[in-house]
């Protein structure tokens, strides 16, 4: 179920704005019988300190919802799609290149024989596997491409879990001390070697709680299965998407346009159409349209009264 639970008008938002509604949000939630397991958001400003308010933890990824009566444990992810962009961003601004991380690329790089890029092979199969993990859609897509890593989360122990605890988090770690281990470098060249601080928090805030996410629905009863681009925040770009067609020309509602456009949208839900050009993975099952389609609409069969000489002749 999608559905746009809460909005608030505000001139700013801060990371101290956000706090008291979204566990307010939580609590109502829970009241209604709802089980909030995680929290997703990308790397604005706000949104970090928010996190900041919730723990001192450097890489803080969960705290206790202390909502729920079993004590559950709230996770919180920064959105893969976004990390994934932000990462492309930093390798392309400092490559003069857009490079393209994906298996092809990574493929190519190394068959080039060039021992110069072989490392940034590594990086872009290292980021294309971790993209492909958390953006499982489908029960198909990993069979059909062949790629194990966008196959269906079926067990707690999946392997792809131990991977990105000992592989992808010790390579974040390992490229990070190495850099700052080079001497004759200060401090801002040596942040040019590397992601973003913002980046790497977001990924490693992002795999743990994803591990602790998956670990904990196969301990729930009926839980069979787990298609992990469900962690993605699409849902609220669509919303954003929705709210851009109803304005139509109009691109800055005030809050009663917004409000009422909201109260739409809640009311279309899935009967609306997506964005065409939206900040958002496409879906691959909408019915595409036809524009020299010109079949007419069913129309309902009029009633007409007879009239009093047809009712005579009758």
């Amino acid at each position: 179920m999608k559905y746009p639970y809460l909005q608030f008008p505000c001139a700013n938002v801060s990371g101290d704005l956000l706090f008291a509604p979204i566990w307010e949000a939580v609590f109502r939630l829970e009241r209604c019988g709802f089980k909030v397991l995680t929290i997703t958001f990308d790397g604005a400003v706000a949104n970090r300190r928010f996190l900041k308010l919730m723990g001192s933890e450097k890489v803080l990824f969960k705290v206790i919802n202390k909502y729920s009566l079993e004590k559950r444990p709230l996770l919180f992810f920064s959105d893969p799609p976004h990390l994934l962009k932000t990462t492309r961003n930093c390798l392309a601004s400092k490559a003069r290149h857009l490079w393209l991380l994906s298996e092809t690329v990574a493929k190519a790089l190394v068959l080039s024989g060039d021992p110069a890029v072989q490392e940034t092979a590594k990086f872009v199969t290292m980021f294309d596997k971790f993209f492909d993990a958390l953006n499982v859609s489908n029960y198909t897509s990993g069979v059909n491409k062949r790629k194990v890593f966008q196959q269906p989360y079926r067990s707690g122990d999946d392997f792809r879990l131990k991977w990105l605890k000992e592989e992808f988090l010790v390579f974040l770690d390992t490229w990070e001390q190495s850099v700052q281990a080079r001497p004759g470098f200060n401090a801002s060249e040596k942040q040019k070697m590397l992601l973003s601080p913002q980046t790497l928090l977001g990924l490693r805030i992002t795999v743990n709680s994803f591990i602790g996410l998956v670990q904990y629905l196969f301990t729930l009863e009926g839980v069979e299965s787990f298609l992990s681009q469900r962690i993605g925040q699409d849902p609220l770009e669509k919303i954003f998407g929705g709210q851009r067609q109803r304005g139509a020309t109009s691109d800055n509602p005030n809050v009663s346009e917004f409000q009422k456009n909201m109260q739409t949208i809640r009311i279309v839900g899935t009967m609306c159409r997506p964005s065409v050009r939206g900040n958002c993975r496409e879906v691959k099952n909408q019915h595409p349209i036809d524009p020299n389609e010109n079949t007419p609409l069913l129309k309902r069969k009029s009633k007409r009264k007879k009239s009093k000489k047809a009712k005579q002749h009758d």
